[in-house]
């Protein structure tokens, strides 16, 4: 997935980068997202120790 940091971000402003990810919850919120065609989204991703899910 492409992610684009926000233009305020203090260590990244404004920075594209890709995120691979193998997380059920991710790629099941993906594949929502396109059923519906919403793409592009904004989200907050989070991470939990390990665990990263959109907020």
């Amino acid at each position: 997935m492409k992610i684009k940091h926000p233009d305020n971000s203090p260590d990244k402003p404004g920075q594209v980068e890709k995120f691979f990810t193998n997380s059920t919850e991710i790629k099941y919120v993906l594949r929502e997202i396109k059923k519906r065609n919403a793409f592009p989204r904004k989200v907050t991703m989070r991470a939990s120790g390990t665990r990263y899910y959109f907020e």
